[in-house]
């Protein structure tokens, strides 16, 4: 191009540009408003989930102001059934006191789930993404094709010399075309097969009468293997990457972290954190559902208090208004009524040092899944046990040692770090390669065709061969960088070595604690259950005496009130009892055998494809209407005396019976006792 040319050009860009500045024109108002709308309406045509909430609640909660709601009785089986397949491991729990559960998890703002939340729905996605690594490690050895064709257009002045045979430039048209495959080998080494052809068309050919257009086709094997560094198949399945070639040069893709062997590790490591937190989970919900079962009691044990103080004084007003008894102890009467009534009201949402019955059931729901309010009250159903349990200590150390999924991440962690100082010791041997190729070369003016100018033809002849054999050798001296990574490793390797040891021995105390936790509790049930029955017995005279008139109103309240703490208490030690129960099989490795729960891989079989907690919840109703329950009908409050005698039966509650029954049974009267002429 000549000068003119190029300032021809110059001169449109520039006006092209001043043009420009000149005439910027913006959107209008109306056009701007138009297109808004219009995108507007497009995202609400094509919402996008992530932008959409995905929970919604339509029942209102419950509170202290309106707890009442339809029973629906849920057994231990059916909350695990649950927590197992939308539940959640509760480990975001602030703990106070011995471990008791104070209050669920809040939002978190972590970008990685697995992280931020403790719904096992979440946490199952964790092994299967791990599980990935091990294709992504693999994969270093999978075939590779690469191919390759470029065009090339020379016109370039050549030098005098070639000037007296009439050549003052060169005018060629190359082209080159490359295919080949290449495969990694587990023992280090890289194999590869290339066939490639290159094609000139020039004026210096035709003018020295060689072929023209050439084409010169080339069959290529090629192979290289690693002697002492990275050699083996053993080593290749701890290195995080192939050694590659030197000869073959190919794209080995993105750089892998670990080594086949150390992937599936990780993998089985996920595996076990999996475990780990399904053992939390299913401590958890045996936590929850027992907490729920003691707020129970305790919302029982104050409401029976509250009834007995309420028809109390009945009995008191009717003596007063006769001129029997002075005003100061029927205000003493209704100073306990009413007491215990700000008691049983506690005992509805926060308790008396422990979670109430709304807070108990909230947790409860919370681990096992189901939406905060439903329209129904969550009722255990199962018996607690109270027979005595006194296991085999060595036998449970074994199955702690062997079995606690927090012990066996640590041993994979040592396994890895063995494997990686195995790695690193590779290093310190230096890069040896034996090198192989053998070439197949062919010449032509075409590609095809039956003459001797057949490129392709000649190329099968097979008649001209290049071979190569060679060693490279490519070593560090003193091996510094390699020594340090050895060092490192084997210090990682000794310091996890020490960490198993320490968790170990960790392990003894924690299964110590839950030793004697187990002795306590039981004989807590057993001290307590006498007292229960021994302030029965007081209280069952004290009001004898106090239907005959012989007792005095403080005696008489003091025994009422050493009732209700010894039926409360009582029940606590009966779920803190199985509570230890559960926490001594979490703490042996062996919670999910005691609960009928398996990890498996795969998908579901047939027989288990619908939900669990469904069949075992048809299971509960089948039972229910083939044993049904007789509850007694309530005496009415209406006459004082049968009130009393109706007190003196109820005071035997607490020895045995199912939690729905003692509900129902205690439904009547009201559940909100006051006194006739209650005063502000």
């Amino acid at each position: 191009m000549g000068r003119s040319g190029l300032g021809v050009l110059l001169a449109i860009a520039a006006a092209a540009v001043l043009i420009g500045c000149q005439q910027t024109r913006f959107m209008t108002e109306k056009d701007f408003n138009n297109y808004r709308i219009q995108a507007l309406e497009h995202t609400a045509a094509m919402p996008v989930v992530a932008d959409l909430p995905t929970y919604t609640v339509e029942t209102p909660p419950r509170t202290t102001a309106n707890p009442e709601a339809p029973i629906r009785e849920i057994s231990l089986a059916e909350c695990i059934a649950l927590a197992i397949e939308n539940g959640r491991t509760g480990e975001g729990f602030a703990r106070a006191g011995l471990g008791r559960r104070t209050s669920v998890q809040g939002l978190r703002t972590q970008q990685n789930p697995s992280t931020a939340t403790d719904s096992i729905r979440v946490l199952a996605f964790d092994p299967a993404l791990d599980g990935t690594f091990m294709e992504e490690s693999l994969s270093r050895f999978d075939l590779r094709w690469q191919t390759a064709m470029t065009w090339n257009k020379v016109d370039e002045p050549r030098n005098v010399l070639f000037g007296f045979r009439g050549i003052d430039a060169a005018d060629e048209d190359r082209a080159n075309f490359q295919t080949q495959l290449v495969k990694p080998l587990p023992t280090g080494g890289v194999a590869g097969i290339t066939y490639r052809t290159s094609y000139n068309f020039s004026n210096i050919n035709e003018r020295f009468g060689r072929f023209n257009p050439e084409y010169i086709p080339v069959l290529e094997f090629s192979f290289e293997q690693p002697l002492l560094q990275s050699a083996g198949v053993g080593i290749n399945r701890l290195l995080p990457d192939h050694p590659g070639s030197l000869l073959t040069p190919y794209n080995r893709g993105r750089s892998i972290a670990r080594g086949i062997v150390l992937a599936r590790i990780d993998y089985d490591n996920s595996r076990t954190e999996f475990e780990r937190r399904l053992h939390e989970l299913l401590f958890t919900v045996e936590e929850a559902y027992w907490e729920l079962y003691a707020a129970y009691w305790d919302f029982y044990s104050r409401e029976a208090a509250a009834k007995q103080a309420l028809i109390t004084w009945q009995v008191a007003k009717a003596r007063f208004d006769a001129g029997k008894i002075p005003g100061q102890d029927l205000a003493q009467i209704e100073g306990q009524l009413q007491a215990f009534r700000a008691q049983r009201l506690q005992t509805l949402n926060r308790g008396l040092g422990r979670p109430g019955v709304l807070e108990a059931e909230r947790r409860l729901r919370y681990v096992i899944g189901l939406p905060p309010e439903d329209g129904y009250r969550l009722v255990p159903s199962d018996t607690p046990t109270v027979a005595p349990f006194l296991p085999d200590w060595q036998l449970a150390v074994t199955e702690a040692l062997s079995r606690r999924p927090e012990l066996n991440q640590i041993r994979q962690e040592i396994q890895s770090a063995h494997l990686n100082v195995l790695a690193q010791k590779n290093f310190l041997m230096p890069d040896l390669r034996f090198l192989a190729r053998y070439n197949i070369n062919a010449l032509g003016s075409r590609l095809d065709g039956t003459d001797e100018a057949n490129a392709l033809r000649n190329l099968l002849e097979n008649d001209y061969n290049n071979w190569e054999l060679g060693l490279r050798l490519d070593m560090p001296l003193g091996f510094r960088e390699a020594n340090s990574q050895v060092r490192r490793a084997m210090l990682a390797l000794a310091q996890r070595v020490a960490f198993l040891q320490e968790q170990e021995k960790n392990l003894v105390y924690d299964l110590t604690r839950s030793y004697r936790d187990l002795v306590q509790f039981h004989e807590q049930i057993r001290i307590l259950r006498a007292q229960r029955l021994a302030f029965t017995e007081q209280l069952r005279l004290r009001y004898r005496e106090f239907e005959t008139g012989r007792t005095t109103i403080d005696i008489l309240l003091e025994a009422q009130r050493n009732w209700a703490e010894a039926l409360r208490e009582e029940h606590f030690a009966i779920a803190d009892y199985n509570v230890a129960l559960a926490d001594w099989e979490r703490q042996k490795g062996t919670i999910m055998e005691h609960d009928n729960v398996i990890i498996a891989e795969g998908p579901l079989p047939g027989c288990v494809v619908g939900r669990a907690s469904e069949h075992i919840r048809e299971r509960q109703r089948s039972l229910a209407l083939a044993q049904p329950t007789l509850r007694p009908e309530p005496t009415p409050l209406s006459h004082p005396e049968a009130a009393v005698q109706e007190v003196l039966k109820n005071l035997t509650v607490g020895t045995g019976e199912p939690l729905p029954q003692v509900l129902d049974f205690n439904r009547d009267p009201p559940s909100e006792p006051t006194p006739p002429n209650d005063r502000p």
